[in-house]
């Protein structure tokens, strides 16, 4: 992340000037005509203009915000990224944001401009155009500048949080398989987190059959990564959130076309989610026990890998008879949630994953799928998500669902009938390995990914879900 300044005082040189305007005020850096013209523009509107100052040129970038009793916390983000778009197409390596108009609100034009400015090039060896521009810095000028900066530790454990998510589900699958996604997940106890790794034997020696048989196809071995948090007193049973990391998935055996496979190392974005936001509790220091559980596996096709009719054991006893190797998420989640609860005794789990075509066909990019047990588990994450802008919509469980699920060789089967809601049988096939009254899924898989640039992310992963589980976890700490 760039580096962040708060200051009372407005610098002159070297700098772009940046700012949401709401209304006129008599002290401000920018010329009152920038205003005028911003008055007549419409809502997140970006103006540029050029003055002499002292003998050289001075660059002022301002965006219109609209009444800030009308202003929502997304839009005001939206304008941010607008503001972040217009800044980079110049040379500026430093920006003066003049939020002394706004204030604390201001900061939701800095959170949506730095969650805009994160880009993945580190495997690209040549940059063009805009791509090469970069800010360095920003100077946030204020009138409070020593308690909006208190505010801001918080909003910069998210962003830094989001941007770890995104990097890690950017990351190519030669590069991230399972076991270096695990050492890399080790780095995180620089912020405090504990960090332990289940290799392929300690996952055999407790039984996590299922987990194990979805990577049993691929070179690379599975593991498992518990990372925990402890703000709160041990002795309070902790929040479990569980991610599915399948660091690449070809279909297995029901192999993908090409054209599904390309964007494949996106099938992890469930455990980078995880990840992200464990290092933004540890960051702000939330005053909360959490514990993040990943599975990590590769789904290929080889002489050892699962097949369609293998009936095989999960770690709860039960069997599933395998009806679709391209169904294999749900088999990762299932021996892990059924390992968190065994070991830990949460008082609430949330899943997420990448698990379904139909939430993708039903919610678009707009909304992931939410499928609960629990009315006022239910209540809390959608509300949660109307807060951080990862939205939520809930999505039906039940006995019709379940029905789909059923098999006359084992206990379950991992695949209900497709175009036929098989999003809600895939709720109810993770249901059969929750013990707890506080339970939810979350299916990311229309959300993690984007085809083309959103406003507060670029082509590629979003980061989705960081936001929303910070936000609901710390409101069960206030």
């Amino acid at each position: 992340m760039m580096s962040i300044e708060f200051t009372d005082e407005i610098l002159q040189e070297n700098v772009i000037f940046g700012s949401g305007i709401y209304d006129q005020t008599e002290e401000k850096a920018f010329p009152s005509f920038v205003e005028r013209v911003l008055h007549c523009k419409p809502h997140d509107s970006v103006v540029e203009v050029f003055l002499e100052q002292n003998g050289g040129i001075a660059r002022y970038v301002a965006v219109k915000l609209g009444e800030r009793a009308k202003s929502s916390k997304h839009q005001r983000e939206v304008a941010g990224s607008a503001l972040y778009k217009k800044v980079i197409s110049g040379i500026e390596k430093t920006l003066l944001l003049d939020v002394r108009e706004i204030e604390e609100d201001g900061l939701d034009l800095l959170n949506g401009l730095l969650l805009a400015s994160w880009r993945f090039d580190k495997y690209r060896t040549a940059l063009k155009g805009e791509e090469e521009r970069y800010l360095e810095k920003i100077i946030v000028v204020s009138k409070h500048p020593k308690h909006l900066e208190e505010r801001f530790q918080r909003m910069k454990a998210i962003v830094s949080g989001v941007h770890l998510a995104r990097f890690l589900t950017s990351e190519p699958p030669n590069c991230l398989y399972p076991i270096a996604y695990a050492e890399r997940l080790k780095e995180l106890t620089s912020f405090g987190l504990e960090v332990e790794i289940l290799t392929e034997e300690a996952l055999r020696s407790i039984g996590m059959t299922a987990l194990l048989a979805v990577g049993q196809g691929s070179d690379h071995q599975a593991c498992v990564v518990v990372m925990k948090w402890k703000g709160a007193d041990e002795g309070e049973n902790p929040i479990l959130i569980v991610g599915k990391g399948v660091c690449f998935d070809s279909g297995g055996l029901c192999i993908k076309p090409p054209v599904h496979q390309r964007d494949m190392k996106w099938d992890k974005a469930g455990a980078g989610v995880i990840a992200g936001v464990m290092q933004s509790l540890a960051m702000s220091h939330s005053p909360a026990h959490v514990i993040g559980i990943v599975g990590l596996v590769e789904n290929m096709p080889d002489g050892r890998a699962i097949k369609p009719g293998d009936v095989i054991r999960t770690m709860s006893g039960q069997t599933i008879e395998i009806v679709d190797t391209d169904a294999e998420g749900r088999l990762v989640l299932a021996d892990c949630l059924w390992y968190a609860q065994q070991k830990y005794l949460p008082k609430s789990m949330i899943d997420l994953g990448t698990l379904t075509q139909e939430t993708f066909a039903s919610l678009g990019s707009a909304y992931a799928g939410l499928y609960c047990n629990h009315p006022e588990l239910t209540a809390a994450l959608l509300d949660a998500g109307e807060c951080s802008g990862d939205l939520l919509w809930r999505l039906p469980m039940g006995n019709s669902f379940a029905k789909q699920i059923e098999s006359a060789v084992a206990d379950i089967k991992n695949l209900g009938e497709e175009n036929w809601g098989e999003n809600g049988a895939a709720a109810e096939f993770l249901k059969r390995f929750v013990t707890i009254e506080r339970w939810a899924h979350i299916d990311i898989a229309g959300v993690s990914w984007a085809k083309d640039d959103l406003p507060l992310s670029a082509k590629g992963v979003t980061g989705y879900g960081v936001r929303l589980l910070e936000e609901w976890i710390n409101r069960q700490y206030r």
